[in-house]
């Protein structure tokens, strides 16, 4: 059976509009798209390279002519069929370049801006010509920005990280909002980089994540840049993210006698303590500035 497919396309449009100063800690627009509408819908949001940016989509779309069945964006229909190609479809691309793959998402996503731009949406129908006149429903959009000065609570950094396919771990099972769970793992008043430092690393090493140590109190309190002031996290070590780490990094030193590496494509650092005892991670610093911090 031959289906019509619509996406939603964000798309960052470079130098059609320029960037205005944004003074507020997070940045957020609810927008409807309807299926019928062809042209580029405009959020009014602006990002730079490693911004966050949560999409969370509700509503249904009927996904070809002649047919009463709704979808949501994650492709899940009435009547319990699944459409995995009526997905939401993210892009930062210039309007003259769309031969870059879209990335994709759904009802729930987070994404790392990879380029400086603005934000428009667009449902786009998968036909050739393509109609939207006779596409119906819509979906509400809320778009989210938040910068890399910006402080996360734990609920909005978790969800995110989540969202990105990373997992989390404590000694005492706890992961939440309380700081003071010495045995917890905590992201309250992590700083947004961290956070899409993070949702990067996922993402270009294709392999398991698990953050194992945030912010909770207590931890390296001695510095500038460490855990408390939402600057670090810990993951826990695994074949690929290893090799990952090593392969795209320079060691540049020693900090509490683990090597220490520099990621040569973010300038993040990695402190490499798989030979601690019953506590195997890396120890991921995500403040460019702060390699005195780990060597202490």
């Amino acid at each position: 059976m031959i289906r019509k497919v619509f996406v939603v396309l964000v798309v960052l449009l470079l130098g059609l509009i320029p960037p205005a100063p944004v003074t507020k800690a997070e940045s957020s627009n609810i927008l409807t798209l309807p299926a019928t509408r062809s042209s580029w819908t405009d959020t009014g949001l602006q990002v730079q390279s490693g911004n966050l940016i949560h999409i969370r989509a509700s509503g249904k779309t009927a996904t070809w002519p002649g047919r009463h069945e709704q979808c949501d964006a994650n492709g899940e229909c009435d009547r319990g069929i699944d459409h995995p190609s009526n997905r939401i479809h993210v892009s930062f691309v210039e309007m003259d370049s769309q031969a870059r793959p879209p990335f994709r998402a759904g009802t729930n996503t987070s994404l790392v801006a990879n380029r400086q731009g603005s934000v428009f949406l667009r449902v786009v129908d998968g036909w050739t010509p393509r109609r939207y006149s006779d596409n119906s429903g819509a979906y509400t959009v809320t778009v989210t920005v938040w910068r890399g000065n910006d402080r996360l609570g734990h609920d909005s950094a978790y969800e995110m990280a989540r969202n990105a396919g990373i997992n989390f771990w404590s000694t005492g099972d706890y992961v939440g909002p309380d700081r003071s769970r010495t045995d917890g793992t905590s992201l309250e008043e992590v700083w947004a980089e961290a956070i899409a430092g993070i949702i990067a690393l996922k993402r270009a090493c294709n392999c398991a994540v698990t953050i194992t140590g945030g912010t909770k109190d207590g931890h390296a309190t001695n510095l500038n840049y460490t855990y408390g002031e939402g600057w670090k996290l810990d993951t826990s070590a695994n074949d690929e993210i290893n090799d990952f780490i090593v392969n795209r990094s320079n060691r540049v030193g020693t900090g509490g006698g683990y090597p220490i590496y520099l990621d040569r494509a973010t300038g993040y650092y990695y402190r490499d303590e798989r030979s601690r005892p019953g506590a195997p991670h890396w120890d991921i610093q995500f403040n460019t500035n702060a390699l005195s911090d780990l060597q202490s």
